[in-house]
């Protein structure tokens, strides 16, 4: 059999339990057509409850873009309102009145069932799913919670480009991987703009959540937002140069697995050592100087990091190198310059690098 599942045992497996999930997700998210939408666009952001406060030095890199189409920042939490939530998202409004934010959580019913799913992408599928059906606008980007842009024009270029490729999807690149070809010309999901009356007048919401099936003679696992492409849709790709932003990836899906696990053996891209360096960026000066005392007093074994373990026997002087890379690039956007507490913290990162 080709594509993702070597056999049609397997493949029809698979399916048979994507499709009880499916069925227990189905009530718990619909959406209504858009057939008035406002002018300009907006951008919907997916957000771990767990660190609201790190999308503040996330924000301040938006403040920067040019914003005059901008309708709201729609920020989506994986979990229902808190006190800590609702402190959050008055200081955001404070701080960030320009972008307009709505804040938008799962009800006391979706965290339930969701928490018994335990699936980050049942998360991830919820809170861009929301976002879209609260958007008043045609135009929609989905933006990161880990990506920082630096390039000022860039949103303002993009939503430029959508609107005259007439495209319904517009991501960076192709999406490969999982039984889908670059031939096949889908989309990948991050940093994406899309067409919110489109979708919201073709699909349902759980015709976005990842879908196994055969497409194209081949066996496939559709990632979040993939199904959509493959049946109806114009898709653009539109490259964004490493140089225009950062964005380390799955730097929460990490976090979810160091927290779920006694000791967590990261892959040799083992991004968590962005988390304390972007809640410094969110002005929490504690959490970078106590890791960065941790890692230099840590001996041999697990390291003691965010609250786990994690084996760091995988991390590679290369990936190391492309972090600190990162990070200098950064600094220079919102501090001019590397400053010392960041490059001290890194410097103890590099201890662990084989």
């Amino acid at each position: 059999m080709q594509g993702k599942y070597s056999s049609y045992g397997k493949f029809l497996a698979v399916r048979i339990q994507r499709t009880a999930l499916r069925l227990v997700l189905r009530p718990m998210m619909r959406w209504s057509r858009l057939d008035e939408p406002r002018p300009g666009y907006s951008i919907v952001i997916a957000c771990h409850a767990h660190f609201a406060r790190m999308l503040i030095g996330n924000l301040r890199q938006l403040m920067k873009q040019d914003l005059s189409e901008l309708d709201r920042v729609i920020i989506c939490f994986d979990g229902p309102k808190t006190d800590e939530l609702e402190r959050f998202e008055r200081e955001a409004k404070d701080e960030f009145e320009k972008l307009n934010i709505l804040c938008v959580h799962q009800s006391s019913i979706q965290s339930m069932v969701l928490r018994r799913i335990g699936w980050g992408w049942v998360d991830c599928w919820l809170s861009y799913a929301k976002g879209i059906a609260a958007s008043r606008t045609r135009w929609v980007m989905l933006h990161d919670m880990d990506a920082f842009l630096l390039r000022e024009d860039l949103i303002a270029t993009r939503l430029e480009q959508m609107k005259q490729s007439g495209a319904h999807f517009m991501g960076i690149r192709w999406y490969e991987g999982n039984g889908v070809e670059r031939e096949d010309r889908l989309c990948y999901i991050v940093e994406m703009m899309l067409d919110a009356q489109f979708l919201r007048r073709r699909f349902v919401p759980l015709d976005l959540f990842n879908h196994v099936c055969r497409y194209k003679g081949r066996s496939v696992d559709f990632d979040t937002l993939l199904y959509p492409q493959s049946v109806a849709g114009g898709t653009k790709a539109m490259p964004l140069e490493m140089t225009n932003w950062v964005h380390p990836s799955q730097v929460i899906s990490q976090f979810t697995y160091l927290k779920s696990r006694p000791v967590y053996v990261p892959p040799e891209s083992n991004n968590l050592f962005f988390i304390p360096y972007f809640m410094y960026l969110a002005d929490d000066r504690t959490i970078l100087e106590e890791h960065r005392q941790s890692l230099e007093n840590a001996g041999k074994g697990p390291v003691e990091f965010l609250g786990g373990k994690m084996d760091l026997s995988q991390f590679t002087r290369t990936h190391f190198d492309w972090i600190r890379q990162q990070v200098e690039r950064l600094e220079e956007a919102v501090a001019g310059g590397m400053r010392n507490e960041v490059r001290v913290y890194l410097e103890a990162v590099g201890r662990f690098a084989n």
